[in-house]
C-alpha cells in the first residue's frame, strides 16, 4: 500500500505516490506512468545525494541513515524533525503521522502538493530579526537555532539543545566516559546535566544554577525574564532586548555588543565570533557574584536585586537604582529624564552629562555641586565624597528649604523657583544675581560653563583651568585673595574655610569695590584694571612687564 518516492522512501503521500514515483519498488498514483518513473529515475539518481550540511530536501538531498527530515528542511532525530511536517521522501518520520492527514494530502495530487507546498513556503521564511523558531523561520545560512531560539553560531547556539530544523547544528559532540563534561571531555551521557563545574549528574547542583546546556540537559529555562536578569536561571530577555555578558537585559550598546549571550536575547550583528569567543573566558572570571559592595568589570555582578551605582556599588537606594545606573551589572530602575532648568532631582530629572547634582538640587561643576552633599544619583559627583559624607546630607535635608526672607545660602535656603542667589546671598533676577558670583548651588544662575584662556573669570569669561580659584574681582589664581572671601565658586575652586557668614560680612566693602578703574589705579579702593590690563604690584594699571609680571595682583586684572 506504501509508494516509493523518487529519492528512495517509502509513505502514502503525494510526494511519494506522485511525480517520479518508483512504481516497480511500490505502489504509484495510477497518473504517474512508467516512462514518467523511467525518465526521472537517472535525473533521481544524481539527487540522491546523502545530506553533508545538516540540510535536506531537493537541493541538498536525503538525511543520513536514521535521520528525519523536518518540514523547515533539516536533518535530525527529535520529534520536532520526525513529527509533524516531516519530509518523508528526504529522510525516515515516525509512524505518528495518522492516515487521515495522509489521506486528506492524497485526495487530489496536484492541488495537495500545491497547498503543502505553499503552507511549508510560508513557513520556511528566513529570521529577520536573529530569532528562530515556528513563527520567527530559520536562520540565515551557516547559523544555529539555540535552543532558546536565537540565532548564532556559538558552542551555546550549535551545540546541545540547538533546534537543527531551524538551523545548522555541530555535529554531536563525543559522551563523557569519565564522568566529566565540557570541551575537553565531551557531552554527558542522555539524561544527565553538566554543571558549571563540569561534571555530569541529575541533581539541582548539576542541573540548576551554572548548569552548561552545550553539554547536556539543563533544567528548562526557556521561559521570558520577569526580574530584568538573563540567562540559563531567569530565562531569555523580553522581545528586542539583549542580554549583556553579565546575564543582564537591556539596549544598550553594553548588553547588545561584545559579550552579548546572543542565545538569552537579541545581539548586535557587529559581535563577530572572534570577539564573543575571546570575552568568553575573560566574562566567565567577571561573571561572579559581588562580595565586597563594589561592582563592574574587575567586582562582578551585584546580588539578586540589588542596583549597580554609575560609581561602582551595590544597594537599593535610589542613588544606586536611578541616574547613572549600569544595568549590565545589576538591576536599574527606569532612567529619569535630563534636566532642562538647572534643577535636579526626583522632580526635576538628572543633570546635562558632566554636571553635578548639588546637596540643594541644582547642576552645576563647582566644589559645592560635586563635593559635600552631592547627589550622585542626579549627576556626577566628586570621587572624594564618600559614603559616610552622603549620609550627613540627611541633616542637609532640613537646609533644602525655600528662602522666605529674600536671602539665601546655607542659612536661609534656596531661592524661590526661577530666582538666582547672588555672590552676597540674595535671592533675585537682576544680572547681579544670576551674572558673575552667582551661587548656582542656592538657585538658578546664567550659565558659563566654558574654560577661561585668558586668566579672567565670570559670565563672559567662563570658568577658571582646574585647580584655579575666580576671585570677587572675576580673576583666576591660585593665592587666599583668589580662594578666600568674596571666591566665586561658580566659576572656580574655592577654600572650604570661606564660609557664607564671611561672605556677607564683606557684602558691603565688596560692593563698592567691584567696579572697574577710572583712574589708572587699581585694588581694594580703586577697582580692576580695564580689560586687558594688569594690576602692578603698587597698584597701577598698566600692561608693561612691570605691571604684569612680578608682584602683578592678579585678582585685580590680567597677569602674565
Amino acid at each position: 500500500g506504501e509508494c516509493c518516492s523518487q529519492y528512495g522512501y517509502c509513505g502514502t503521500t503525494s510526494k511519494h505516490c506522485g511525480a517520479g514515483c518508483q512504481s516497480e519498488f511500490g505502489k504509484c498514483n495510477t497518473a504517474s506512468t512508467v516512462i514518467k518513473t523511467t525518465t526521472t529515475t537517472a535525473a533521481a539518481a544524481a539527487t540522491v545525494k546523502v545530506s553533508t550540511d545538516g540540510k535536506c530536501g531537493k537541493k541538498e538531498g536525503v538525511c543520513p541513515t536514521g535521520e528525519c527530515c523536518s518540514q523547515y528542511g533539516y536533518c535530525g532525530t527529535t520529534s520536532k524533525h520526525c513529527g509533524t511536517g516531516c519530509q518523508s521522501e528526504f529522510g525516515k518520520c515516525n509512524a505518528t503521522t495518522t492516515v487521515n492527514k495522509t489521506t486528506t494530502t492524497t485526495t487530489t495530487n496536484a492541488a495537495a502538493t500545491a497547498t503543502d507546498t505553499a503552507g511549508i513556503a510560508s513557513t520556511t521564511k528566513e529570521s529577520t530579526n536573529g530569532k528562530c523558531g515556528k513563527t520567527d523561520g530559520v536562520c540565515p545560512s551557516g547559523e544555529c537555532c539555540s535552543k532558546h531560539g536565537y540565532c548564532g553560531t556559538t558552542s551555546k547556539h550549535c551545540g546541545a539543545g540547538c533546534q537543527s530544523e531551524f538551523g545548522k547544528c555541530n555535529a554531536t559532540t563525543t559522551v563523557s566516559t569519565n564522568g566529566k563534561c565540557g570541551k575537553v571531555n565531551g557531552v554527558c551521557p542522555t539524561g544527565e546535566c553538566c554543571s558549571k563545574y563540569g561534571y555530569c549528574g541529575t541533581t539541582s547542583k548539576h542541573c540548576g544554577a551554572g548548569c552548561q546546556s552545550e553539554f547536556g540537559k539543563c533544567n528548562a529555562t526557556s521561559t521570558e525574564s520577569t526580574n530584568g536578569k538573563c540567562g540559563k536561571t531567569d530565562g531569555v530577555c523580553p522581545s528586542g532586548e539583549c542580554c549583556s555578558k553579565y546575564g543582564y537585559c537591556g539596549t544598550t550598546s553594553k548588553h547588545c555588543g561584545a559579550g552579548c549571550q546572543s542565545e538569552f536575547g537579541k545581539c548586535n550583528a557587529t559581535t563577530t565570533v572572534n570577539k564573543t569567543t575571546t570575552t568568553t573566558a575573560a566574562a566567565a572570571a567577571t561573571t561572579k557574584v559581588s562580595t565586597n559592595g563594589k561592582c563592574g568589570k574587575v567586582n562582578g555582578v551585584c546580588p539578586t536585586g540589588e542596583c549597580c551605582s554609575k560609581y561602582g556599588y551595590c544597594g537599593t537606594t535610589s542613588k544606586h537604582c536611578g541616574a547613572g545606573c549600569q544595568s549590565e551589572f545589576g538591576k536599574c530602575n527606569a532612567t529619569s529624564t535630563e534636566s532642562t532648568n538647572g534643577k535636579c532631582g526626583k522632580t526635576d530629572g538628572v543633570c546635562p552629562s558632566g554636571e553635578c547634582c548639588s546637596q540643594y538640587g541644582y547642576c552645576g561643576t563647582t566644589s559645592k555641586h560635586c563635593g559635600t552633599g552631592c547627589q550622585s544619583e542626579f549627576g556626577k559627583c566628586n570621587t572624594t565624597s564618600t559614603t559616610t559624607t552622603t549620609t550627613t546630607t540627611t541633616a542637609a535635608a532640613a537646609t533644602t528649604k525655600v528662602s522666605t526672607n529674600g536671602k539665601c545660602g546655607k542659612v536661609n535656603g534656596v531661592c524661590p523657583s526661577g530666582e538666582c542667589c547672588s555672590q552676597y546671598g540674595y535671592c533675585g533676577t537682576t544680572s547681579k544675581h544670576c551674572g558673575a558670583g552667582c551661587q548656582s548651588e542656592f538657585g538658578k544662575c546664567n550659565t558659563t560653563s566654558t574654560e577661561s584662556t585668558n586668566g579672567k573669570c565670570g559670565k563672559t569669561d567662563g570658568v577658571c583651568p582646574s585647580g584655579e580659584c575666580c576671585s570677587q574681582y572675576g580673576y583666576c589664581g591660585t593665592t587666599s585673595k583668589h580662594c578666600g572671601t568674596g571666591c566665586q565658586s561658580e566659576f572656580g575652586k574655592c577654600n572650604t574655610a570661606s564660609t557664607v557668614i564671611k561672605t556677607t560680612t564683606t557684602t558691603a566693602a565688596a560692593a563698592a569695590t567691584v567696579k572697574v578703574s577710572t583712574n589708572g589705579k587699581c585694588g581694594k579702593t580703586d577697582g580692576v584694571c580695564p580689560s586687558g590690563e594688569c594690576c602692578s604690584k603698587y597698584g597701577y594699571c598698566g600692561t608693561t612687564s612691570k605691571h604684569c609680571r612680578a608682584g602683578c595682583q592678579s585678582e585685580f586684572g590680567k597677569c602674565k
